[in-house]
């Protein structure tokens, strides 16, 4: 019957395979009548979260995760070195990371926008790999030093694009579930790296863990070569339409859909869509963007610096009390590692309930909630009499402030058009790491309880800045440029 039904309904409309091939990209409904172009958001929505959507997330996540095993292995390392090395290694190398990063972050959000993602993805992964494994066959300390500041310029460099492209290939109202799974692999980086440390360093030394430090960045490296296109969002904004049309055409074909794709519209002219990092950084803090770039910056650095100064003071404070977050203290080093998994499994609830909620609640109402409680349970932290209620103060902290970290690279990601959607990523990731290293600069000169009470007003200032953006849940990105 089902059959008969479509014989007959394929007579009545001799034009009908046809249609269905402009199906491909979006619902007929969908059609522009002037120019009889579908538009790239339409195509998102009929296509769904599909297979491709999924590999994206994933591998942009292993993008992120990239950047939890450059941080934390760090400070794996390092307590290694002491004796072999000079003593001025160890700050040179925390700030050549730092600078690395920092610089990355706004270089390659700036040339995201003008060449595209994936190019700028790919060769980040593959710096950062590289000059990874070289550090770990070296033994001169001025080379490390800058090995160091190149594998931190690496990953920062990476870090916009991977929130950034998973953000072009998602439907709207999974979006802030995508990027959330995004950010989750933050997580998942520091477990890996933690085990891995615990496993290798013991019985193989520095050098050959940190040559294994390499593999997230080069899996990384070629899962973009291999599975990964250019976002087609962006390339409409560059006037590049048949590019955007082959590359949706490939998806379709992944996902079974053959057929003949149609026009798709352009979103901006070519001519507007690459600029300077000036005129670009220029069109961020004039309207109509001045006021979510400015009360994004001020959520970044208090969320930045709270939570690495807490991060920083708890351990302090831990030891004052003979205190230590590890089932097995007769090893310091052996301690650490526990430490570590203890503290990253703590976040685990906190990313799975912004996975889940993030696109039902809204990204404000969970943003400043999590940091309004992580601002209390920083004032808390500082007034507990024992080590122990401190060490489970500080695992909750780091689960609901989780929340906010994730929410926040959501925020970001979908506040400004594309043509500088990169760039005001990289911008704000590196006010963010200004921001925790004063965090930094402040804790070690000054009295816990004073930093700790700076630190919460600083948390409730970033809660407070984030009511007064607006919720874009469920929404389709922004494509137009700034004027």
């Amino acid at each position: 019957l089902g059959q008969s039904w479509e014989m007959r309904d394929e007579r009545r409309n001799p034009r009908r395979e046809e249609d269905q091939d402009k199906a491909l990209l979006v619902p007929p409904g969908q059609v522009d009548e002037e120019d009889d172009c579908y538009d790239y958001e339409s195509w998102l929505e009929q296509s769904g979260v599909s297979r491709y959507s999924w590999t994206v997330v994933l591998v942009c996540g292993v993008g992120n995760a990239v950047d939890a095993v450059e941080l934390m292995s760090l400070s794996y390392i390092l307590p290694e070195m002491k004796g072999e090395f000079p003593q001025w290694l160890e700050v040179s190398l925390s700030s050549a990371v730092f600078i690395g990063m920092l610089l990355g972050g706004l270089v390659g959000g700036t040339l995201c926008d003008q060449v595209g993602r994936r190019p700028v993805l790919l060769a980040a992964m593959m710096m950062n790999a590289i000059f990874t494994v070289i550090f770990g066959m070296v033994d001169r300390a001025d080379i490390l030093v800058a090995l160091r500041f190149l594998t931190g310029f690496g990953v920062g460099s990476g870090i916009p694009v991977t929130f950034t492209l998973a953000a072009e290939v998602v439907p709207a109202g999974f979006r802030g579930a995508a990027l959330s799974v995004v950010a989750t692999f933050w997580m998942v980086g520091s477990i890996v790296v933690a085990t891995m440390a615990w496993l290798l360093i013991p019985s193989y030394g520095w050098h050959i863990f940190a040559i294994c430090c390499a593999i997230p960045a080069a899996l990384c490296a070629i899962l973009v070569f291999f599975l990964v296109h250019e976002s087609p969002r962006y390339l409409l904004t560059q006037g590049r339409l048949r590019e955007a049309e082959e590359v949706i055409q490939k998806i379709n074909e992944a996902a079974g859909k053959g057929g003949r794709p149609a026009r798709l519209k352009a979103l901006i002219s070519s001519e507007e869509s690459t600029e300077s990092f000036r005129l670009q950084f220029a069109k961020l803090i004039q309207p109509p963007l001045r006021s979510r770039f400015l009360l994004l910056s001020a959520v970044w650095m208090g969320i930045c610096f709270g939570w690495y100064g807490l991060v920083l003071w708890i351990p302090t404070l831990l030891k004052r009390y003979g205190t230590e977050l590890c089932w097995d203290n007769s090893d310091a080093k052996v301690c650490l590692y526990q430490s570590s998994l203890l503290v990253a499994s703590a976040s685990i609830p906190g990313n799975i309930l912004t996975i889940l909620c993030v696109d039902f609640l809204g990204r404000n109402r969970l943003l400043a909630g999590s940091m309004i409680i992580s601002s209390l349970l920083a004032m808390l932290a500082s007034r507990l009499p024992s080590g122990n209620e401190v060490g489970i103060v500080f695992c909750v902290f780091n689960g609901v402030s989780v929340i906010g970290w994730n929410v926040l690279d959501v925020l970001s990601t979908e506040m400004f058009p594309t043509v500088l959607r990169g760039s005001a990523m990289g911008v704000l990731t590196g006010l963010g790491r200004i921001s925790a290293a004063c965090a930094q600069m402040v804790f070690s000169v000054s009295t816990g309880a004073g930093a700790m009470l700076l630190s919460a007003i600083l948390l409730f200032i970033a809660a407070c800045s984030s009511c007064l953006l607006p919720d874009l849940s469920n929404t389709s990105l922004d494509d137009a440029p700034a004027s």
